[in-house]
C-alpha cells in the first residue's frame, strides 16, 4: 500500500513506484504518471545493473527516467555538459554507458530511450526496494580553460537542497506547472525544472523553450506555472516590445549570472513579477537568493547555510548541500556584508588582472560597458602574446549595430574607449575590440573563457579577411620598415552606396580603417592606434581610382601613412595623409 504523501525524497523515491499522481506534460498536451515513469525506468534495468551511467538527453521525461533508472541499478551517474563526440570521447574512460534519445556516435557504447513504453496498465511489482547505497553523481562543467572538470556530489546533497526549497516555497508552488528555458543537464536546471517538481508532485513540461513565444504557446491556460530561466534569456524581451506576449509566471527563477538592472525592470513590466534569483555554484549548489527587480537588491543567504568572509574578502560558507556540514568553502567571490546579515557581491576575484602593473577588474569594466547604449552584453579579458592586451568581445544593441553601419569598426572602438576613460585609468581600457550580433553563451548563460579566446581570434582572421577584399590590390612591396600598396577601391564596395547618390567617394573613415587594417597585419601589431595624430583629408577617392597607399614605421609604435595617386599629367595628389600612434607595446 502507498503512504499518502506527495513529497518525495529521491532516496525513497522507488517506494512510490506506482503512484498515479501526474508529473510531465508532453508536447502534444498528454500528461504522463509517476508510476509511467517508473515502468519505463524499470524496463532499463538489465543493461544498467552495476554500471556507470552517463545520462544526456533532450527530452525531460526522459532525463528523468534515466535518473530514476540509474539511481535504483547503477554504481555511478555520469552527467556531462555536452552530447559533443569530442566532450564525450575526452570523458569516455569515466562511465560504461550513455543513455541517451539522441543519435550518437558508435564510438560511444550508449542505449537509445527514444522509444520506451510510458502506458500505465499494471502496478510495477519489484522486490521490495528499501535504502540502498546512493550511486555518486559526478557532474562534467565545461570549466572557463575549455577542458571539462568533473564534481563529485552524493545524493544527500540533491536531496537536502530540494528539501529547502520544498520547505520555502511548497505552499506557494501548489497546483503549478514548471516550464524552462534552460537545460536540465545543468544543476540549476535539473534542481528546479526536474527534481523539485517532481519530489514535490507538480508537474513539469517535457521540452526546452528556446524562444519567449515558445513559452506563450507552452504556458497552461487554466493553472498557474513557473519559468525556470537565465541571464541569457532575460536579456533578450525584445518579442515583448510589441504588447501581443502575454507570459504571466507565479515566479521566474534564475541562476547562472547576475541578471543585469534593466532587464530585471524590463522582467517586472512583461511578467508582472520580480525575478528570484539564485546565487551558487555547481560545487556550491545554492548559496542565496534575491527578488531582483534592478533596484540592487541585498542577497539573503539560504536556510541552514552559514556565510562569511576570508582574508581576501571572498565569500566562504558552510551548507548542507556540500559533502558535510564541516566543510567550510572558499568561493572566489567578492563579498560585502551587511548588519542584518544580508550581503552585495562584489565580482570575481579570479577575474583582477594586471596590466602594465595596475589592478584592473574584468566584472568592472563589463558593468560599465553595459552601461552605454551600443552594448547589450560583452566579455572582457586580458589576451596573451608577446604583448598582452586587454581587450573586449561586444554584443550591439541595435543602436550599436547602426553606429558600426555608419563609423566603422575603428571610430566606434575609440568612440568606446573614450567612454570608459571617463571611469578608468588609460592602462584599464581594453585596446582590442571585436563586435558582434551575439555573444555565443549556454543556456545558462555562461560565456568560458576559452571560447571567448577562439571567438576573438576568430573575428580578427574574418576581419581581416574581409578587409583584403575591400580593395583589389594591383601590386605590393613589403619591408621591415615600409609597406607600399597599389589598390583600387572597386565601384561595387558598400562603402559607396548612399555616399553620395550620383557622386559617389569613399570615406575617410573606410580610408583610416585600411591603414589601420593593413598596419597592425602586415607589421604584426596587435592592438588599436591610441590616436591618429596630423590627419588630413585633402583630395576625394573615386570608384575604379588607382591609389598608391604608403605606410612607414616613423619611431616605437608610430607610423606615418599618405594615400597618393598621379594625374594624366603626371602631377602627384595627395589624397590623405596621418600618422597612427599605436604607444610604446607593454
Amino acid at each position: 500500500m502507498i503512504p499518502e504523501q506527495t513529497f518525495v525524497k529521491l532516496s525513497d523515491a522507488w517506494y512510490w513506484r506506482n503512484d498515479p499522481l501526474p508529473a510531465v506534460r508532453l508536447q502534444n498536451g498528454e500528461v504522463v504518471s509517476r508510476s509511467a515513469i517508473f515502468n519505463a525506468a524499470y524496463s532499463l534495468a538489465p543493461s544498467l545493473e552495476n554500471k556507470r551511467i552517463a545520462i544526456f538527453c533532450k527530452s525531460s521525461l526522459h532525463q528523468m527516467t534515466a535518473l530514476l533508472a540509474a539511481l535504483k541499478f547503477s554504481s555511478a551517474i555520469i552527467l556531462p555538459s555536452t552530447n559533443s563526440i569530442e566532450a564525450l570521447l575526452e570523458i569516455k574512460g569515466e562511465f560504461d554507458l550513455l543513455l541517451t534519445d539522441e543519435k550518437i556516435s558508435a564510438d560511444i557504447p550508449h542505449v537509445t530511450i527514444d522509444k520506451l513504453d510510458y502506458s500505465d496498465t499494471s502496478n510495477l511489482e519489484i522486490e521490495e526496494v528499501g535504502r540502498q547505497t546512493s550511486p555518486d553523481i559526478l557532474i562534467y562543467t565545461s570549466g572557463s580553460t575549455g577542458k571539462p572538470k568533473c564534481i563529485r556530489k552524493n545524493l544527500h546533497q540533491f536531496e537536502n537542497e530540494v528539501q529547502v526549497w520544498e520547505d520555502m516555497m511548497g505552499a506557494e508552488l501548489s497546483g503549478t506547472e514548471t516550464l524552462s528555458t534552460v537545460s536540465h543537464q545543468h544543476i540549476y536546471g535539473m534542481l528546479f525544472r526536474l527534481l523539485l517538481p517532481f519530489c514535490g508532485g507538480r508537474i513539469f513540461l517535457d521540452q526546452t523553450a528556446s524562444r519567449w513565444e515558445e513559452i506563450e504557446e507552452m504556458a497552461p491556460t487554466d493553472k498557474p506555472y513557473i519559468i525556470v530561466s537565465s541571464p541569457a534569456h532575460l536579456s533578450r524581451q525584445e518579442p515583448f516590445e510589441d504588447g501581443n506576449l502575454n507570459i504571466k509566471p507565479l515566479f521566474v527563477f534564475s541562476s547562472g549570472g547576475v541578471v543585469l538592472p534593466d532587464f530585471a525592470k524590463q522582467a517586472v513590466l512583461n511578467f508582472g513579477a520580480p525575478v528570484l534569483e539564485i546565487y551558487g555554484s555547481t560545487e556550491t549548489g545554492g548559496i542565496a537568493k534575491r527578488f531582483n527587480t534592478g533596484m540592487d537588491e541585498v542577497w539573503n543567504p539560504l536556510p541552514k547555510t552559514i556565510v562569511s568572509s576570508d582574508d581576501r574578502g571572498c565569500l566562504t560558507l558552510q551548507s548542507p548541500f556540500l559533502p558535510t556540514l564541516e566543510e567550510l568553502y572558499s568561493t572566489e567571490d567578492l563579498v560585502a556584508f551587511h548588519q542584518d546579515g544580508t550581503f552585495t557581491l562584489g565580482g570575481r576575484a579570479d577575474r583582477i588582472v594586471k596590466v602594465e602593473g595596475k589592478r584592473v577588474s574584468l566584472p568592472r569594466l563589463e558593468e560599465l560597458l553595459r552601461s552605454h547604449e551600443w552594448v547589450r552584453d560583452t566579455y572582457t579579458l586580458l589576451l596573451s602574446g608577446d604583448h598582452p592586451a586587454l581587450s573586449a568581445i561586444i554584443e550591439l544593441t541595435e543602436e550599436g549595430q547602426s553606429a558600426i553601419s555608419r563609423m566603422g569598426n575603428f571610430r566606434a572602438s575609440r568612440e568606446l574607449r573614450q567612454f570608459l576613460a571617463q571611469f578608468e585609468d588609460v592602462v584599464g581600457v581594453p585596446k582590442r575590440w571585436r563586435f558582434v550580433d551575439e555573444l555565443p553563451r549556454n543556456q545558462q548563460g555562461k560565456l568560458r573563457m576559452s571560447d571567448a579566446r577562439k571567438l576573438f581570434e576568430k573575428l580578427a582572421q574574418n576581419q581581416t579577411e574581409e578587409g583584403c577584399k575591400t580593395f583589389k590590390l594591383l601590386s605590393k612591396k613589403h619591408s621591415s620598415n615600409t609597406l607600399d600598396l597599389n589598390l583600387k577601391p572597386t565601384a561595387d564596395l558598400e562603402y559607396f552606396k548612399g555616399h553620395f547618390p550620383g557622386h559617389p567617394i569613399l570615406p575617410g573613415v573606410v580610408q583610416v580603417h585600411w591603414v589601420v587594417e593593413q598596419t597592425q597585419k602586415h607589421f604584426k601589431i596587435d592592438r588599436q592606434p591610441e590616436r591618429i595624430e596630423k590627419l588630413k583629408f585633402k583630395n576625394f577617392i573615386f570608384p575604379e581610382q588607382e591609389i598608391h597607399l604608403n605606410i612607414t614605421a616613423k619611431s616605437a609604435g608610430k607610423y606615418s601613412f599618405s594615400y597618393q595617386s598621379r594625374r594624366a599629367t603626371g602631377e602627384l595628389v595627395v589624397h590623405c595623409s596621418g600618422v597612427l600612434n599605436f604607444g610604446v607595446a607593454a
